[in-house]
């Protein structure tokens, strides 16, 4: 996951999932956002916009629970440094444009499942 910031797209970094809810998603990202900002979220080929909840500094020695795996933890959420501050951000959906392949199918179901009339539009690709 991919998450940009729309005013200035150069602000732009890889995303962990922390939690999908009724009204957007949690993620940890490596910079601090200020709330009301508007952002994409990048997701194999599905495209999320979103508002920024709520941003703030998430302690290194918190590890998501549903870490389970070391290697998976020590590669993915230490954000390459011991000194990196890392922000869990709150991003509320305002619009969701969903992509054909299985990992879009999936967040797809999981938005369904959490949120029943969700405002998705399906993206056609030109590829056969």
């Amino acid at each position: 996951m991919h998450v940009t910031l729309i005013t200035n797209p150069e602000l732009s970094a890889a995303a962990v999932t922390l939690d999908v809810s009724n009204s957007g998603l949690a993620v940890c990202l490596p910079f601090q956002l200020m709330p009301g900002s508007l952002v994409r979220i990048d997701l194999a080929d599905s495209v999320l916009h979103g508002v920024v909840a709520h941003s703030h500094e998430w302690p290194q020695s918190v590890t998501p629970s549903f870490a389970r795996n070391k290697v998976w933890i020590e590669t993915s959420w230490s954000a390459g440094s011991p000194d990196s501050t890392l922000f869990h951000t709150g991003i509320d959906f305002s619009e969701i444009s969903i992509g054909q392949s299985g990992l879009s199918q999936l967040l797809e179901a999981t938005i369904e499942e959490m949120r029943p009339s969700p405002q998705m539009t399906h993206q056609v690709s030109d590829k056969p």
